[in-house]
């Protein structure tokens, strides 16, 4: 075959993986019509990766084997429960992204940097475009609170896949693309990501008697609300919040827990439909909203396997490789971006890559970080 052609259809094929990353990342609980279109995506990306694949790897094996149990709880829950609870059931295919996620993440970006670029580019003009026409908040294709992520992605992306000045024009145009959103949640998920970074770097010395007094003093930002107009005002600016934001995830999360005096089998196999049915609207949390949709089951599951991830990544941090440092970034990512906007369903790419890194680091495939 001609050199060239060869090229070429690499190029092509390499930006056809890059897109259809985007759409497994960000396709949430989207539909068209009555149609979920995350299944059929995943699908889609699930067959073009296991057909070249003659087999899959065994960390791939034990993560898909333990979100099938993940995935029993959500089905036990939903067949007691009935009602709106079998609707979920959907959710259960895109799990089987757990089995590509980690090849598509490690997308060749290098050759494609020219295409990456003219991406962000053309979304922050488009944003200008947007703002400059009279709108209040930038959008651009999506909405401001699913933008933000695109651009904190590629930011990501860059740090971990592109060098020299390309990697700082993207950081650039990303931190433009992220303020022109206006999103509050999208500066705090920026420095939380940054933070996931720092945190999982082999060159830092982190040591346990550091971690804790941060940890301690994160949770009393988290709690400040609670405790007076002063401190409301001190974290409405912290974090640019308004005390309309702070107050009304402060009343869903009061509210949610009531749920907890429920009856023994609605605590642990939750009530089967979605929180918005209980509150006057989805709970910014989507672990209060696992635990209220599906019980403790499910949700201690789920809290057990992030905060093993996370503690693995950061004090296994010279056992992890690049590869499972950047799949964890990106996970840090997409969780606390969950926080701010969207349902549990919107992320439910948080399990697959959860259950990925689970699975990576129990079989310990590591290689040595640069």
């Amino acid at each position: 075959m001609n050199p060239y052609i060869r090229i070429s259809s690499n190029t092509m094929i390499t930006i056809a993986q890059f897109f259809l990353l985007l759409a497994v990342l960000f396709a949430g609980d989207y539909s068209l019509g009555d149609i979920k279109v995350a299944p059929f995506i995943v699908f889609v990306a699930m067959s073009y990766v296991l057909l070249e694949k003659p087999r899959l790897r065994k960390e791939e094996v034990l993560s898909f084997a333990l979100i099938i149990l993940f995935s029993v709880t959500l089905v036990a829950s939903s067949i007691v429960n009935y009602g709106d609870g079998i609707y979920q059931f959907w959710f259960l295919i895109p799990m089987l992204a757990v089995l590509f996620i980690r090849d598509f993440l490690c997308v060749d970006v290098k050759s494609i940097w020219v295409v990456v670029i003219g991406i962000a580019v053309i979304l922050v003009m488009m944003q200008v475009h947007w703002l400059t026409s009279g709108g209040v908040r930038g959008r651009a294709v999506f909405g401001p609170n699913i933008l933000y992520r695109v651009f904190i992605l590629l930011a990501v992306l860059s740090y971990f896949r592109l060098h020299g000045s390309v990697k700082y024009i993207m950081f650039m145009t990303c931190f433009v693309g992220i303020a022109l959103t206006g999103s509050r949640g999208g500066l705090v998920v920026g420095l939380l990501t940054l933070m996931a970074i720092i945190l999982s770097s082999a060159r830092w010395n982190l040591k346990i008697k550091y971690v804790i007094p941060i940890f301690l003093a994160l949770l009393l930002v988290y709690l400040m609300p609670l405790y007076g107009d002063f401190a409301k005002n001190v974290v409405g600016r912290l974090f640019l919040m308004s005390g309309e934001s702070i107050d009304g995830r402060l009343a869903f999360i009061a509210q949610a827990l009531m749920f907890l005096n429920a009856g023994f089998f609605k605590l642990v196999l939750g009530f089967g439909v979605y929180p918005n049915e209980f509150l006057s609207f989805y709970p910014h949390n989507i672990y209060v909203e696992l635990l209220i949709s599906h019980g403790m089951i499910s949700t201690g599951l789920f809290l057990l396997v992030s905060i093993g991830v996370f503690l693995y990544a950061t004090f296994n941090r010279r056992k992890v490789s690049r590869d499972q440092r950047f799949i964890f970034v990106v996970f840090v990512m997409f969780l606390s971006s969950s926080q701010f906007s969207g349902s549990f369903y919107d992320n439910w790419v948080c399990v697959s890559l959860a259950f990925s890194l689970l699975g990576s680091f129990l079989v310990n495939k590591h290689g040595t970080q640069r």
